[in-house]
């Protein structure tokens, strides 16, 4: 893990006030959308070479979605044009060049200018030195807007959570998820629980307008610990695949949820609620159908009860972009607490 060091006073973007008591009320909410981040970079390098640099990681496509999308939506702007909307944006991305900056560093900043905004600053001496630094702590950056992007929207779901979803997936498995209003129960049985949300949205084609089906699913399963092979990426993929062929069908016979094996998963380890966790993103389809979309599925231990909990979130969304999507029921995945 890098280091975050406190930036010296060179850092003149960005300005830092104390105060007493409660300001309430006195800066506004922050705006813009999950998944869009504000870079504001000097003009004399708004489109330079190294400027490239940094919007080419921004905006490098999403972990295994079926057709490429951005993993942020950028907007890049000089100092003079963080004003009005821009000033107030969820999250800003402040790079500042300064020979006097002789280590590079950044800076982490909530609710600077708005309640509910990230703002982070880089600093280093030369562009040279920035993008090297920036090469080492960009993931730790961009997990932090990311986490803090999923912050925003679990409290917006703990607003409209389905209360007797709750209740059920805590008898069942035992844990609260943050489960949103229009989710519905699917399967509920001993050891699994799952939930999904459908919906119509219009699309357009060239000659007439039609209305499109998307869905969400959450899914949680649990059994009993008793190896440390479940953690192998390829053995959680098998559990997965034996999980849905059970409980994932389709109306057609003999067709039902499968992970696409053409399509690598992108497997990361992570902590989650206290214990190692394993987290796969890829594909899936329904057995012989034209049919599937993205997955996130994460594997934990519950040593309470000496056994491991799989939670998924699927999308089924064939004719829009599902980043946002995914997010959404990654917000859901991510909310389980025992």
């Amino acid at each position: 893990m890098i280091a975050k060091r406190i930036l010296p006073a060179v850092v003149s973007i960005v300005f830092l006030c104390a105060c007493k008591g409660d300001l309430t009320g006195l800066i506004p909410d922050a705006g813009g959308k999950m998944g869009e981040l504000v870079l504001v970079v000097n003009e004399e390098n708004l489109n330079s070479d190294w400027t490239d640099s940094l919007k080419t990681w921004f905006t490098r496509p999403m972990a295994v979605l079926p057709q490429d999308e951005p993993s942020w939506k950028l907007y890049t702007i000089p100092p003079q044009s963080f004003t009005n909307l821009f000033r107030v944006h969820r999250n800003v991305f402040i790079v500042n060049i300064n020979p006097k900056q002789t280590e590079p560093a950044y800076l982490v900043e909530k609710d600077a200018y708005a309640t509910g905004q990230l703002v982070i600053t880089i600093a280093a001496k030369d562009k040279y030195a920035l993008l090297a630094y920036f090469k080492k702590v960009r993931s730790e950056i961009e997990t932090m807007y990311k986490q803090k992007d999923m912050e925003r929207l679990a409290r917006e779901y703990d607003r409209i959570v389905n209360r007797e979803a709750q209740k059920r997936m805590h008898a069942i498995i035992g844990l609260n998820l943050s489960i949103p209003e229009g989710f519905y129960g699917v399967v509920d049985t001993n050891g699994f629980v799952y939930y999904s949300h459908e919906a119509t949205r219009s699309t357009r084609t060239d000659r007439d307008t039609y209305p499109a089906k998307i869905q969400r699913g959450i899914w949680v399963a649990s059994g009993p610990y008793t190896t440390a092979d479940v953690y192998k990426p390829e053995v959680a993929l098998r559990m997965r695949d034996s999980i849905t062929a059970n409980y994932i069908l389709s109306s057609k016979a003999g067709s039902y949820m499968m992970t696409e094996p053409r399509v690598p998963a992108d497997t990361s380890v992570i902590t989650f609620n206290g214990q190692r966790a394993l987290i796969q993103r890829g594909l899936w389809r329904m057995k012989d159908e034209f049919k599937g979309g993205p997955y996130i599925n994460l594997l934990s231990y519950d040593p309470q009860q000496k056994r491991w909990i799989m939670i998924d979130g699927f999308v089924y969304a064939p004719q829009f972009n599902k980043r946002d999507y995914m997010m959404q029921v990654e917000t859901i995945v991510h909310s389980a607490k025992p």
